[in-house]
């Protein structure tokens, strides 16, 4: 177990995991498959689809556990989603939509992972370099082929030809007090979007929370409460005899406070301490059922 914690292979025969504590890991592995993601969000991650494909490579896995004894595992539900025709028929669709989206991906390079610049990838080469790309993508005979056929295929194609001149445009010229100056007009929103998540971010490291939901429906509350300040009654409550709210908040106990954020931190805490390493491994599957008990 402290191998797999550290993100190693098992060292020997005593490493051997318990089967409770395999199915443990196989069904955290499954239920965490956010973890293999890049962040960059939808379309570039597909967390439903990879959370089926851990599910689809587990299943046997967790099968044989319950055959030795893992009497918890919820096998019926996992086999009928996993034998579901039109679940199957729709995730087929989706690797299929998914191995074009990457080729188009590659050839606009955009958000490439190779390059670890995440949403903020701008693309290293010349815009009539990807247009020339771009161009041999949409025009070959598997693009062409499902074009004809499928509507949605149709509809990124005529997308692409619509704003080509807006996506491909040239270097605008301008005259500046310091001389000539070539700018590239942007061929996405990307800049507009950098700023957004860069309040996004900000906003999570004030507040701690993974979504701004909480702290957007909090505004409205606090926007009161701030407001209250005005009134000179309710300050004499908030002071409590001190002349001020630096004195007032002076006077919290810091030990108390510390206390209370450590309870809370363990009493949300969902896994042990490295388990995220787990999370991340690609086929932990086969590598788990090498160390279960035979």
């Amino acid at each position: 177990m402290e191998d797999y914690l550290a993100g190693n292979e098992p060292s020997g025969a005593k490493d051997m995991l318990d089967p409770r504590v395999t199915a443990y890991l196989l069904v955290t592995w499954i239920l965490e498959s956010a973890s293999a993601c890049h962040g960059f969000g939808f379309p570039f991650d597909q967390p439903h689809l990879e959370f089926y494909r851990r599910l689809q490579e587990a299943y046997p896995a967790l099968k044989r556990l319950k055959e030795k004894g893992v009497s918890v595992l919820p096998l019926t539900i996992l086999s009928r989603a996993l034998t579901d025709g039109a679940l199957k028929k729709l995730v087929s669709r989706m690797q299929e939509k998914v191995s074009i989206f990457e080729q188009l991906r590659q050839a606009m390079r955009i958000a490439r992972v190779e390059h670890h610049q995440g949403l903020n990838d701008e693309g290293d080469e010349d815009i009539k370099t990807i247009a020339s790309r771009v161009k041999r993508f949409c025009h070959c005979a598997n693009i062409v082929k499902l074009a004809s056929s499928d509507t949605s295929y149709h509809k990124m194609v005529k997308q692409i030809d619509r704003y080509w001149d807006k996506l491909f445009a040239d270097a605008i010229e301008v005259d500046t007090p310091t001389g000539k100056m070539i700018i590239q007009p942007q061929r996405t929103n990307n800049l507009m979007e950098q700023s957004f998540r860069f309040l996004k971010r900000d906003g999570r490291k004030k507040s701690g929370q993974h979504s701004l939901n909480k702290t957007l429906k909090g505004m409205l509350a606090d926007t009161l409460l701030v407001r209250n300040l005005a009134n000179p009654d309710y300050v004499a409550i908030l002071l409590k005899g001190e002349k001020n709210l630096a004195e007032r908040f002076a006077t919290i106990d810091i030990q108390q406070v510390r206390r209370e954020e450590k309870e809370n931190d363990q009493r949300w805490k969902k896994y042990p301490k490295r388990m995220a390493k787990i999370f991340k491994m690609a086929h932990l599957p086969q590598k788990l059922m090498k160390t279960a008990v035979k």
